[in-house]
């Protein structure tokens, strides 16, 4: 369900602790606006609206540097306040005017920087990489046959690597950035230090860096560059890109304070063990995996019911809690099985539970009593088909059923307020609020584009655009399989076996 909150690009306020409610309204919640905090136990902190820092999933808020920064607020005793910055430029210029207390974000010490602001000591090492496809064939098992004495030598050379593995092999290449960039900037440096010869493409402001990294993931572009961090939050979702080739020296950067009794204390807190083993566990979260990580119960042990198992163990269940909210139970075996692969036992990286994949707030509004439940089979597809059922019913007014469960599936994966977001710019654009392909679908992806998540008709930030668009189409394509092999009342239509849909499968809309 989507996080209600209020937001206010610019010199708006964003509180933390705003009421989360699930509503089809997407949008209303009681506005808390303050220019000035009431007193000494609220400290403003200014952050970017990004994958790696802060953003709406589902229920929640997240980002490396937001659940930072709250850890840091509650470690003083204070409740944090947020302001997103229109940039990095406008964070280093709103703490410089005072306007916000500290920058959870990390900016680079430049020289320029040091001049203006005040660094703390909660530093990063960073530098850009090139973003290319992992060579399969390098990493094949090379063929075998027994020399003398039973011994196993090769029959053939290795395959050589297609991969760049150092800059001067981009010679004659294209690599794609933003145009003006410092990305752009960085490359045309390269270009000159080694003698030019790098073709190096730009893009507008229509896209932006986890665009580029989705095509080349998709085989549309080959190479990009990118900061790392950035380039490992998104290679978690595309396991088939490579990040191992540097294109610039480290840099150092780090949170910034509006004075130095601020600067002491995110100094005293980036001492604490405490701290120190938060930030262990929250680049794990945010920059190592997002794999299920399974979990084994040892209270509950899963029972397989009665009935017919065509599609999974948990026919029986998709079935009756499908058709007791009046939708096809194939669609919510879909989503199962884009979710958790039909694993009931499993928690997301996100926090999410079970067979659905349910977080656990969003599974008290629709009857669960508590995150334990989440763990039973049946509680969990009864809860998930109820929260299903009411995104579709949040659609009422698109006609097109099929239609109406794209946008009830990407609400289920993004939060409502995301997909509203979408409408809203569509309609702002042109376009047909109420269809999804080559209309809403296009806004969705480019709510990961900072021209579009900051536009005065968007109210929930950033969102990893392509990412809900991929997980729609990809849950369509299952859909579509479970229709074409099981028929609704659980008969198998064809002998043929089921495909499992991946999302590497699918030829996606531009």
């Amino acid at each position: 369900m989507m996080s209600n909150f209020t937001r206010h690009i610019g010199n708006a306020v964003l509180w933390a602790a705003t009421t989360l409610l699930v509503s089809c309204g997407g949008a209303a919640t009681e506005q808390v606006e303050q220019t000035e905090p009431a007193d000494t136990s609220v400290i403003t902190i200014g952050t970017l609206s990004q994958s790696i820092s802060y953003y709406e999933k589902s229920d929640k808020i997240m980002g490396y540097e937001y659940e930072l920064a709250e850890d840091f607020a509650k470690s003083q005793n204070k409740q944090a306040r947020y302001v997103l910055g229109k940039d990095v430029n406008d964070l280093v210029e709103k703490v410089r005017n005072g306007e916000i207390d500290i920058v959870a974000y990390p900016i680079v010490m430049s020289n320029e920087n040091r001049q203006q602001i005040l660094f703390t000591d909660n530093t990063y090492i960073t530098h850009q990489v090139l973003v290319q496809r992992k060579d399969v064939s390098a990493t094949a098992k090379k063929p075998t046959k027994k020399g003398k004495k039973g011994k196993k030598v090769s029959e053939q050379p290795a395959p050589k690597s297609n991969m760049v593995t150092d800059v001067t092999q981009l010679i004659g290449k294209e690599v794609w950035v933003l145009k003006g960039s410092k990305h752009e900037e960085r490359l045309l440096h390269l270009n000159e230090e080694i003698g030019g010869g790098i073709v190096i493409k730009t893009c507008g402001n229509e896209k932006d860096e986890e665009d580029l990294i989705d095509e080349v993931s998709k085989k549309e572009i080959d190479f990009t560059i990118c900061d790392e961090k950035m380039a490992k939050a998104n290679s978690t979702e595309y396991t088939n890109i490579d990040l191992g080739t540097n294109v610039s020296f480290d840099q150092r950067a780090a949170w910034a304070a509006k004075d130095t009794t601020l600067q002491k204390m995110v100094n005293s807190w980036v001492l604490q063990k405490q701290t120190q083993k938060l930030v262990q566990t929250l680049q794990m979260k945010y920059f190592a995996t997002h794999h299920l990580v399974t979990v084994h119960h040892k209270v509950r042990i899963t029972k397989i019911p009665k009935g017919s198992h065509l599609i999974s163990n948990y026919d029986p269940y998709f079935r009756q809690y499908a058709k007791d909210n009046g939708f096809d139970w194939r669609l919510a075996a879909a989503v199962a099985h884009k979710e958790s692969r039909f694993t009931p036992h499993v928690v997301g990286w996100s926090g999410s539970i079970g067979l659905m994949q349910l977080m656990p707030n969003t599974a008290k509004n629709f009857g669960a009593k508590s995150s334990e439940d989440l763990f039973d089979p049946e509680i969990n597809v009864k809860v998930g088909c109820r929260c299903l059922k009411n995104y579709i019913d949040c659609f009422k007014s698109i006609a097109d059923m099929d239609t109406r469960v794209k946008f009830a599936l990407a609400s289920y994966n993004a939060g409502l307020g995301h997909i509203k977001d979408a409408q809203a710019l569509a309609k702002k654009y042109g376009k047909d609020p109420q269809k999804w392909e080559d209309n809403v679908e296009p806004f969705v992806r480019l709510k990961s584009n900072r021209q579009y998540y900051t536009d005065p008709v968007v109210k929930h930030g950033y969102a990893s655009g392509h990412n809900i668009v991929n997980y729609v189409a990809t849950i369509m394509a299952q859909f579509n399989e479970y229709k074409a092999k099981v028929s609704e009342k659980g008969d198998k239509v064809k002998e043929e076996p089921i495909k499992e849909i991946a999302d590497e499968q699918l030829e996606l809309p531009e």
